[in-house]
């Protein structure tokens, strides 16, 4: 049950802020202790592939807990190792608060159990103004939700990337499901303000809940749409709930980014779901992918 932000894009959201750790520790979504937490995404990251030589202009990445999701997420930054970015932009779905607009986090930082990751308040103003009315600089969706949820697909991206990239800025960006318009729109912003040192991160898991032999079907309409570079069909099936990836609005947003840069070659690493992990149960599973975007 999604509900109503309590924020506006005022003027107290955007001074610096200091987003706490929401999801990790034992009953979170990733260890909170640095030593495991390092330890974990090494094994992830070791236990994937590298696709090519060429660096990456975006990457999708899942968003579940790590003992599930990890082993794919692993393959989508196994690709960015001995790359360096300055900033990552990481594009993340509202699970419980209602956006009318792509809520920018201005200032500060994320902070995760391997520190914080400071924000790119440059980048992030330049790209709500390229982005226009349907962009704001806000907290709207990266704080409480106000009813004791706290949105967790951005959060468990940012271990990876400190794992991976050491040092860099952040661009912490919370979109709703909110259709196409709105993605092309942050992806035509996003085309204007990214160079070869910034990348693109879209979180999204897929299908949720189906049979195993289901899902692994309805997951392949997405990956489908995705490898055709299609993210007006993603954004809108999400939306109709014809497609299944609770992160359409972000993996579409980047696609529209990619099509603006002419970056057309996307290549999908790893799709697995819940029910390939050690004792996972087969009956409701749910998906997950790592693709990259060249």
């Amino acid at each position: 049950m999604e509900t109503t932000s309590m924020h506006s894009g005022s003027n107290e959201d955007n001074k610096p802020y200091i987003r706490h750790p929401a999801v990790a520790g034992p009953y979170g979504f990733y260890p909170s202790k640095p030593d495991v937490l390092l330890n974990d995404i090494r094994s992830y990251i070791d236990g994937a592939e590298k696709y090519g030589e060429s660096k990456p202009f975006g990457l999708v990445s899942p968003h579940a807990g790590y003992v599930y999701s990890g082993p794919v997420a692993g393959w989508a930054y196994r690709q960015i190792v001995d790359f360096s970015y300055k900033t990552v932009i990481v594009i993340s779905p509202s699970h419980f608060v209602r956006l009318q607009k792509v809520s920018v986090m201005p200032a500060g930082a994320y902070q995760t159990p391997l520190g914080n990751v400071e924000i790119d308040s440059e980048l992030a103003s330049r790209l709500v103004e390229q982005g226009g009315e349907g962009m704001e600089l806000s907290l709207n969706g990266h704080l409480n939700s106000g009813m004791g949820s706290v949105e967790h697909a951005l959060e468990v991206q940012l271990p990876f990337l400190q794992v991976v990239l050491g040092d860099f800025k952040l661009v912490p960006i919370i979109i709703g499901n909110t259709g196409w318009d709105l993605c092309r729109q942050l992806g035509r912003a996003l085309a204007e303000v990214v160079d070869d040192d910034i990348l693109i991160v879209a979180s999204s898991d897929l299908s949720h809940f189906h049979p195993y032999k289901q899902a692994m079907t309805i997951d392949q309409n997405v990956i489908n749409a995705i490898q055709a570079g299609d993210g007006a069909t993603i954004a809108e099936g999400c939306r109709a709930g014809a497609l299944e990836a609770c992160g359409g609005t972000p993996i579409a947003s980047l696609l529209a980014a990619a099509k603006e840069n002419e970056k057309t070659q996307i290549e999908i690493l790893r799709h697995a779901n819940s029910g390939d992990v050690p004792g996972g149960s087969k009956d409701q599973v749910v998906g997950y992918l790592a693709a990259a975007v060249y």
